[in-house]
């Protein structure tokens, strides 16, 4: 039973450095814009700081407090990272969509 709780514990462990990684590559796209690891390093640090004050003021009484910040951390940087692409091409949106060439290997059906 001892190794099952080991190996438990291990598990979360990796699963949380996981989230604090991609978390910290969001944050710094966001605030960097791009992924130095010495920028990913301070986004962590900033993020383990955050997150130590935020627990240590009562932080949230479920769970679901903690996903709505991640849910809200990813989409603001897809969202930041989709912008200047779309916003420094000389072309607008829909006429990059309306002229993009057809797949490879399909035929269009009329």
């Amino acid at each position: 039973m001892r190794a099952a709780e080991g190996m438990y514990l291990i598990g979360r462990i990796f699963t949380s450095s996981a989230r604090l990684y991609l978390a910290a590559i969001a944050v710094s796209m966001i605030i960097f814009a791009d992924i130095e690891p010495s920028n990913v390093l301070l986004a962590s640090t900033v993020l383990v700081v955050l997150g130590l004050v935020f627990t240590s003021i009562g932080g949230c009484g479920r769970s679901s407090g903690g996903n709505l910040v991640e849910v809200l951390l990813y989409v603001g940087a897809a969202v930041r990272g989709a912008l200047p692409p779309l916003g420094q091409h000389p072309r607008a949106d829909m006429e990059i969509i309306e002229t993009s060439p057809p797949a490879r290997g399909r035929t269009s059906r009329g």
